[in-house]
């Protein structure tokens, strides 16, 4: 057995937990929930990449362990329409609820990468899904099939989130060369310190660098996410 079979194996020998995980319907917007998820697909993702090989026998163990695939591949599917990149997704991460002013971009960078994992994860495993058998595919029903529309939106919208995180990828590596230069809004700014509190300009510029480095390789991990939908 290859080492993909061995994994989708392992994913539904512990069937009750990877389904509760995919099936978890909550509407607020959470890290911990998001890469919890992010995770499982990313698993079933890289286990389902390789062609289905035809059973020589047909026996009971088979024929439930190709059940218990099939509700995990109904699951995955059931997910694209929901993690799909839209302008109304993009205004939710911006409007989050984060108490502390100075870990605002942060949280919303590590939020949207948990979210954009989780849409290349389900977007790779539907693709190979389609590519790597008819029977896959055939064995949904057409309401488990996702709208051609929102497939249509979801590019249209990954193109030109790509090129607005390229844009701002390129503003926050400008602001980074030129960090010793940066004025004292600017400082304020990508330093997240809040107001009053003492720290020298040295200090200031410390924190500007780290937590610049930290938004620049987010929006390369996004890039890529959105590179890979595309």
């Amino acid at each position: 057995m290859h080492l993909d079979g061995q994994v989708m194996q392992f994913i539904v020998s512990h069937g009750d937990i990877f389904h509760a995980i995919l099936l978890d319907r909550r509407t607020s917007i959470n890290l911990q929930v998001l890469q919890e998820l992010a995770l499982t697909t990313a698993v079933i993702s890289s286990a389902n990449c390789r062609e289905e090989e035809p059973y020589t026998e047909v026996n009971t163990a088979e024929i439930e362990f190709r059940g218990h695939k099939l509700r995990i591949q109904r699951h995955m599917v059931a997910l694209l329409p929901r993690y799909c990149v839209s302008e109304k997704l993009m205004k939710q991460l911006k409007n989050l609820d984060i108490q502390h002013e100075g870990d605002k971009a942060e949280i919303q960078a590590q939020v949207t990468q948990a979210y954009l994992d989780v849409a290349t994860n389900v977007t790779s495993y539907c693709r190979a899904l389609v590519s790597n058998s008819d029977l896959s595919v055939s064995s949904l029903t057409p309401a488990q099939l996702p709208n051609l529309g929102v497939l249509v939106y979801q590019l249209k919208t990954c193109m030109s989130q790509f090129l607005a995180v390229y844009e701002k990828r390129k503003f926050h590596l400008s602001k980074l060369e030129g960090l010793s230069d940066l004025s004292v809004e600017d400082l304020k700014q990508f330093s997240g310190v809040v107001e009053g509190e003492k720290m020298s300009s040295q200090q200031r510029q410390a924190v500007a660098y780290k937590r610049l480095s930290h938004i620049i390789a987010y929006n390369y991990r996004q890039l890529q996410a959105y590179s890979c939908i595309l």
